[in-house]
């Protein structure tokens, strides 16, 4: 199978898992409103003295941490966000790392991204997105959750690059890319490195060559 082909299987791919998602999304959001307004009649009915009021409010932010989660989903995994050409790297590096801490429930503030690359991606959003998610969740993951890990962002020489640096756990195994993931990198001639630093600081470096890949996808 040619590049070309490789890369429209593998977005044909993340589209079904988009839609699937994106359905999924959708049915949790229905009881939820449900849930949510049926909360509120029984919110109005607690006087405030009440001891047990205090269970109020921690109730009213689950429901509200699980309808951000839906909307997530729904916004970003579907099929034309993951087929489109052209979004901004900053939009797809900054999707990955909010989906990723969704996946692993990491608080928004362990994972800092230092800085934004604006230039358009020319293969499609749906492949790059994967790659990080992946990238990032895999850091989370062998991360010192003590920690923060830090996103950067680069691009040189039409090179994009993607490096997540972290204090790795104690306990931590050595990572290994998903072979889906070491894939799609191949797909688009991009490669991965992980470089073992002083005192358990650890990089992952994901490097896309954009000019050859927008030539190979035309």
């Amino acid at each position: 199978m040619s590049r070309d082909g490789e890369i429209v299987r593998e977005v044909e791919c993340l589209g079904t898992i988009g839609s699937i998602a994106g359905r999924v999304a959708h049915e949790i959001n229905n009881p939820l409103a449900g849930i949510h307004n049926a909360f509120r009649l029984v919110k109005d009915g607690i006087p405030a003295s009440h001891p047990h009021y205090a269970y109020v409010a921690a109730i009213e932010r689950q429901i509200q941490r699980i309808a951000a989660v839906t909307r997530r989903l729904a916004d970003t995994y579907n099929p034309e966000s993951d087929r489109a050409v052209g979004v901004a790297t900053s939009a797809i590096v900054s999707d990955a790392a909010q989906l990723a801490l969704l996946a692993t429930g990491t608080a928004a503030a362990r994972l800092e991204l230092l800085n934004a690359v604006q230039v358009p991606f020319p293969v499609a959003a749906g492949v790059l997105r994967h790659i990080l998610i992946q990238i990032f969740e895999a850091a989370i993951r062998s991360s010192d959750p003590d920690t923060r890990l830090m996103v950067m962002t680069t691009l040189a020489d039409d090179i994009l690059k993607v490096q997540v640096r972290y204090h790795a756990a104690r306990s931590s195994h050595p990572l290994e890319p998903e072979r889906h993931t070491e894939r799609l990198l191949a797909a688009i001639d991009g490669a991965i490195e992980l470089i073992d630093e002083d005192d358990r600081m650890t990089s992952i470096e994901v490097r896309i060559p954009l000019t050859r890949t927008g030539e190979g996808t035309r």
